[in-house]
């Protein structure tokens, strides 16, 4: 499945974030500046030791100008952040693209057995207006499907089981702990947590209240503990759900096949 492609590849980006957040931490500055260009194994620029940790040793050239967040407590926090946001967009990717890819099979097949939230959707003016200009009635079906969830798209866990109940799945939770070996309420709260945080930074730049009126409030603490937890949570669950639709899927071309066999055949002399 093409959705399940796409999240490996926007996934790779947390992965990268993270593993130069624990590549970079800890370094300690090297106060001696002397160095050689043959130390650093150039011949036209001098350089010198900066800093370094149990993974890397960093050198610079001497007119350089490091950010001193580098060498802070907490300075590199924010690849912590980054790779909050990374995996979110990546969960809300994949619900979005397999169902996408589905949406037309599953009314087609499903009809009005289909969720109420898809039976009495409200469109705009607008978007009616949008839709008309669609050449055919299987495009507008489409259109009118994905728009019920273009907006919300995780926007906190429960979209999830609404995209699952499209496919006719009425508990997730329970399918993707059980193909993950875990608790279905631990990864249900590990993706809110996960939803939450990533709200936090988008919207208040994951600022505490302030203790104050007209304070800026502090940073909220983050760890890679918790990072790596929840992130991985997220690849958990897109793995287990991407066997559970695969399968939903299969039975949705065999069903669309036979229909279309039926119909060639009622139409055949």
């Amino acid at each position: 499945m093409r959705a399940l492609t796409h999240f490996n590849q926007n996934f790779g980006l947390v992965e990268n974030l993270l593993q130069m957040f624990v590549l970079a931490s800890g370094l300690v500055r090297n106060d001696d500046r002397t160095g050689s260009s043959e130390d650093a194994g150039t011949n036209d620029q001098t350089w010198a030791p900066f800093a370094a940790n149990q993974q890397i040793a960093l050198r610079v050239q001497s007119s350089t100008q490091v950010p001193p967040w580098l060498l802070e407590k907490g300075g590199l926090d924010f690849l912590l952040r980054q790779a909050v946001i990374a995996a979110c967009t990546a969960l809300e990717s994949y619900f979005w693209d397999i169902l996408a890819e589905n949406a037309l099979s599953i009314v087609r097949v499903r009809g009005s057995r289909t969720e109420p939230e898809l039976r009495n959707l409200v469109l705009t003016l607008g978007e009616m207006v949008e839709l008309e200009q669609l050449p055919s009635a299987d495009e507008r079906l489409e259109r009118i499907v994905l728009k019920n969830f273009e907006r919300g798209i995780l926007s906190d866990a429960t979209v999830i089981d609404k995209v699952a109940r499209l496919f006719g799945v009425r508990d997730i939770w329970d399918d993707i702990a059980r193909i993950a070996d875990m608790d279905a309420s631990i990864m249900r709260r590990m993706i809110g947590e996960l939803v939450a945080r990533r709200n936090q930074i988008a919207h208040r730049a994951d600022r505490q209240e302030p203790s104050a009126p007209g304070q800026s409030g502090r940073l909220r603490p983050i760890t890679y503990a918790w990072t790596i937890s929840r992130v991985q949570s997220s690849r958990t669950v897109v793995t287990a759900a991407s066997e559970v639709f695969q399968s939903i899927t299969l039975d949705l071309a065999n069903a669309l096949h036979k229909r279309a066999r039926r119909s060639s055949a009622s139409t055949s002399p």
